[in-house]
């Protein structure tokens, strides 16, 4: 299964450049904990339209998804990575919190429904 997060929203938010010394791992880990849960599970977004869960139960699980793929991830995010490096992990990262997502509330999942015939949600859910 493809669960892939847009990752745009994030490196608009964390713009690196190379003159700048900045803590690149504890940075991501606030986008990825806490701005990423808060737009994914915005109405009419498919982790809210397509599970059943309320707004603060999409986010309690985003935001432990993302901890914990996080976590898993962080050896590989180093503060020299370039921007196409940072996508990459960050995707990576996204993946993961996407599928332990769609774990933990698969028998909230509207997959026999209206999610599966909306073109917009279907790639994502196969």
């Amino acid at each position: 299964m493809k669960l892939l997060f847009l990752f745009l929203f994030i490196l608009g938010s964390f713009t690196i450049t190379l003159a700048e010394k900045r803590d690149v791992k504890k940075e991501l880990y606030q986008i990825l904990t806490t701005e990423a849960p808060n737009k994914m599970c915005q109405p009419n977004m498919m982790y809210r339209e397509c599970y059943k869960v309320s707004a603060d139960e999409c986010h309690d699980i985003m935001y432990m998804s993302f901890r914990g793929c996080f976590k898993t991830y962080e050896n590989n995010i180093s503060n020299d990575l370039t921007l196409n490096q940072l996508s990459k992990t960050g995707g990576t990262i996204g993946e993961c919190a996407g599928m332990i997502y769609d774990i933990i509330l698969t028998k909230a999942s509207k997959r026999d429904t209206e999610c599966l015939k909306n073109p917009k949600w279907k790639k994502m859910l196969q």
